[in-house]
């Protein structure tokens, strides 16, 4: 037997496992993939359908002209993605198709994969996009650590005829450290390589039994762009994507829930990254407890009184268990208690309702107040939540956002609470973050990263409010997001933002251009943790503007937020009152002087310093007849 035959068995034998796991009775809508192993998988579905093995009404979306001809040969039904019925939107799904099932060029450790060696990986793409699962089949050449490490065509990129040249000069000028937002800005010192080669090799992929190119489809060309191992796909992926005229990239990030590997012996390979295991997600009142909205306690629903870490006594096991098990459960009952108390906030879907998303809540009314409180909390934890660990042991009032709210909402400010940190989306449409749930997800859109989130919130949400005065509240690495904004979209921050009032922020000045410098010094202030007297003036330099003391004299780092709260809600108001600092209102001191603070009442003599800041030309303003991108802070949609 020759090795051919080996590999096509390996082929054949991955198929039909994959096909009888995953395709069954209960499968209603299945998508077909390309390629020369799905041609297997057809076969097998011949099979099954002479044993009646199949729903009798199986629609089948093909992905290409291949595979629409591999259903009608099979006596299938075909249907096109855009003619299957239109979900219940209450049904919590994002998926039309039960299982999709496609081959693949190569499959990485994690799952990612390259497709599109048949140039059909735009519809691939889409047809796996609308799936609840995507499961690839292959034979073991295709199987890898790293992508790129076998394959060794390039990625398949998939561009419009009309300027295939000029996007491919564009493509081979990335760089290993390139971002989404490398488009405009030098690539970060910082992040690491996502690819191999210093820059891409692109070749206009030509067809094999016709002079020119290959056309796909859809008819586009094919570019395969080249970089040595891959190693960050995702990034590759975005990266790729957002060279303009690129339609399609074939790259398949996160989006495969199994792998067959078909062996040499003709054997298959189980798959590598197993069905998740339910993710069990207690309430609290399941648990027995619930926050009494009065005192803001966390409470035990049958005694009454107050959750304790030794409620159980010398037994350490479940005293550490209740605890940790009631984190994530108190955590998302601060949601409830923003919508449903006095508060009255409501939830925003961001980006929309109709894709994976988290929710953000606002004020009644909020984005329509002339002045906005945008509160920002720090890594890991739910919206709206300061500290874990804070919300559990000493209640609301002092582990959520609820008293900065509330303060807000009595001065009259509308408030925007932002949830950076819920990024992905579970199989059951859950919304969680990476340090709640490990397991197969989806990213959510826009708002991947903490960054990302309040970025896009910024642009698509704030930025087109009717406040024409927002201040922002930031604690701890919230206060990277936040300076993120003022960098990359310094103009019109600049002409929205009032101020920030930074808690325990580990964010950094570091290559800050001048006029983000003195913007910072002139209108932003960091509350330390620190058991100094509140407010007294501590020595921090890393952070650009006056550090000052929270006044946290406990031993919980956690409780800075409630220890400086009633100095944050009075600096928030000083902002307002001095309103938006930009062009020609904006007062700095030249270059030969100190910048002194603007909320500085024994400062006097500061008129006799100061210069419009259109004047001085070491700041550097969007002129009005510059464009600036609609987006503001680049890397978004």
């Amino acid at each position: 037997m020759s090795s051919l035959s080996l590999v096509e068995q390996s082929k054949r034998s991955a198929a039909f496992a994959a096909v009888d796991k995953h395709v069954g009775p209960s499968v209603r809508v299945l998508g077909v993939g390309s390629g020369s192993t799905v041609v297997y998988a057809a076969e097998r579905l011949v099979e099954l359908k002479r044993q009646n093995k199949l729903h009798p009404e199986l629609l089948c979306v093909p992905t290409s002209f291949q595979s629409k001809q591999l259903i009608v040969d099979a006596g299938l039904r075909a249907s096109d993605l855009d003619d299957l019925p239109e979900l219940d939107p209450g049904s919590g799904s994002f998926a039309s198709i039960d299982v999709t099932i496609d081959g693949a060029d190569e499959v990485d450790a994690e799952l990612n994969a390259i497709k599109g060696g048949g140039a059909a990986h735009l519809r691939e793409k889409l047809v796996a996009a609308a799936s609840k699962k995507l499961v690839l089949i292959a034979d073991y050449r295709k199987n890898s650590e790293v992508l790129g490490e076998k394959w060794d065509k390039g990625v398949p990129v998939e561009v419009s005829p009309l300027a295939w040249s000029t996007i491919k000069r564009q493509l081979e000028r990335l760089v290993p450290k390139s971002r989404v937002q490398a488009a405009v800005l030098p690539a970060a010192e910082s992040v690491a390589a996502a690819f191999e080669f210093s820059h891409p090799a692109v070749v206009l992929r030509q067809a094999v039994r016709k002079a020119g190119p290959v056309v796909t489809d859809n008819g586009n060309f094919i570019l395969d762009v080249s970089m040595g191992k891959i190693y960050d796909p995702l990034a590759v992926e975005q990266l790729l994507k957002m060279v303009p005229g690129v339609i399609e990239v074939g790259i398949f990030s996160n989006m495969a829930a199994e792998a067959w590997f078909g062996n040499e012996d003709g054997m298959f390979i189980r798959p590598r990254k197993p069905e998740p295991e339910p993710h069990v997600r207690l309430t609290l009142s399941e648990l027995g407890y619930e926050f009494d909205l009065a005192d803001g306690k966390l409470r035990n629903t049958a005694t009454g009184q107050p959750y304790e870490y030794g409620a159980f006594g010398a037994d350490k096991k479940k005293n550490a268990e209740l605890y940790q098990a009631l984190l994530a459960p108190a955590s998302c009952d601060v949601y409830r208690v923003l919508v449903e108390s006095d508060l009255c906030m409501e939830p925003i879907a961001a980006p929309d309702a109709r894709q994976p998303h988290c929710n953000i809540y606002v004020t009644p009314g909020g984005l329509s107040k002339e002045r906005l409180v945008v509160i920002v909390t720090g890594h890991g934890v739910y919206g709206g939540v300061w500290a874990w660990n804070v919300l559990v042991k000493q209640g609301l009032k002092a582990g959520s956002v609820v008293e900065y709210v509330r303060g807000c909402v009595q001065r009259g400010f509308g408030v925007l609470v932002l949830n950076p940190n819920e990024n992905i989306v579970t199989p059951d449409g859950s919304t969680e973050t990476f340090n709640t749930y490990v397991g197969y997800s989806t990213p959510i859109h826009c708002s991947e990263t903490p960054d990302e989130h309040v970025g896009y919130v910024w642009s698509r949400i704030i930025r087109s409010s009717a406040a024409k005065s927002v201040a922002f509240i930031a604690y701890n690495t919230a206060g990277i997001a936040v300076v993120d904004l003022l960098k990359h979209d310094f103009a019109r921050f600049a002409k929205k933002a009032s101020g920030i009032a930074f808690i325990d922020s580990v964010h950094s000045t570091f290559k800050l251009d001048r006029a983000t410098l003195k913007w910072l010094q002139l209108a932003a202030r960091q509350w330390e943790n620190s058991d100094e007297p509140a407010d007294s003036k501590i020595d921090n330099e890393r952070v650009g503007c006056l550090a000052v003391s929270a006044g946290n004299a406990s031993d919980c780092r956690e409780l800075a937020p409630l220890a400086c709260m009633g100095s944050v809600l009075d600096y928030v108001s000083e902002c307002f009152e001095r309103k938006p600092i930009d062009g020609d209102s904006l007062i700095v001191l030249n270059d030969d002087s100190d910048i002194e603070d603007l909320n500085d009442t024994e400062s006097s003599d500061t008129d006799d310093h100061a210069v419009a800041i259109g004047e001085l030309d070491s700041i550097q303003m969007v002129q009005p007849n510059v464009k600036v991108a609609d987006d503001g802070y680049v890397g978004w949609e």
